[in-house]
């Protein structure tokens, strides 16, 4: 087992005095900390492993071009390397996120939707300065899907700031806005069909411990707010039916994943529906040949 890594040495190295520092939940692959410096700024504090300086250059370069474009994402302060691990700081966002805002107001889910929807039309419209394109990085998933569904997929030409992490968990907001998009270590570069798809997956199928009838039904309101956003924002969706068997793959590899995680709490149960709709689109798009 590694040192556990010492955040107040992190921000003594990186000249940051601090006046709290607290844990925070939410990061599945990185550590994350609220801190308040001495000068009373909060702000958030990220720690990569040593394997990801790849992700993290990513991110930086997508804050940089996601900010450059007018998405609300919050100010990188420092970014660096710190015992071999890349580090990030950023402005912290004050609010509460939309999954707890859905909490408190189910009613409100056709409005948040269509305001997802809007924002990620308006990320899409971005040409990426920074964040650089890298071949086709999503075929470590269609290499394992039909030549078909692979086949569409690299044959699209357009490339766009692909978040590929944006559900309610993701979104911050106050007075009923979104004010913060975080959660960007997944970001690339690439066809913004893959994005969509991936967005949808996530607003009907992201794992969460609630399992009731009424919650998938705001989870079906939500994605439908947000297909009407974004077709007000930039026109019909593209064709996504190969896009949407990448996505499942992709979400069913991450939930068998976690599965295997010991104390987790997700349930075998919670691959059906997934497995249901990646079953659905393979076949259609299969069918078409």
């Amino acid at each position: 087992m590694g040192e556990e890594p010492d955040p107040i040495r992190l921000l003594d190295d990186i000249g940051v005095a601090s006046r709290s520092l607290q844990a925070v939940t939410g990061g599945a692959d990185t550590l994350i900390w609220r801190v308040v410096t001495e000068s009373g700024r909060t702000l958030a504090l990220r720690l990569y492993r040593a394997s990801q300086s790849a992700a993290a250059e990513r991110v930086l370069a997508a804050h940089r071009d996601a900010r450059e474009g007018g998405l609300p994402v919050p100010e990188v302060v420092h970014a660096g390397i710190w015992k071999e691990r890349p580090y990030l700081a950023t402005a912290w966002v004050d609010g509460t996120t939309m999954m707890d805002q859905l909490g408190t107001a189910p009613w409100r889910a056709w409005e948040y939707g269509r305001a997802v929807g809007t924002l990620q039309a308006k990320a899409h419209r971005i040409a990426p300065r920074h964040l650089a394109v890298e071949g086709h990085w999503w075929g470590r998933v269609t290499d394992r899907l039909p030549p078909a569904i692979e086949r569409a997929i690299n044959g699209s030409t357009d490339r766009a700031l692909l978040h590929l992490n944006l559900h309610p968990g993701n979104l911050v907001m106050a007075e009923q806005r979104i004010v913060g998009i975080i959660g960007w270590t997944n970001v690339r570069v690439g066809p913004r069909a893959l994005d969509l798809a991936r967005t949808e997956s996530l607003l009907l199928f992201y794992p969460i411990p609630v399992r009731t009838f009424a919650f998938s039904l705001l989870r079906a309101v939500l994605a439908a707010g947000w297909r009407a956003g974004y077709h007000a924002s930039a026109g019909a969706l593209p064709g996504l039916a190969p896009f949407r068997v990448w996505a499942a793959r992709l979400m069913l590899d991450e939930v068998e994943r976690r599965l295997a995680q010991e104390g987790t709490w997700l349930q075998d149960s919670d691959l059906l529906p997934v497995d249901a709709w990646f079953t659905r689109w393979r076949h259609e798009v299969v069918a078409r040949g």
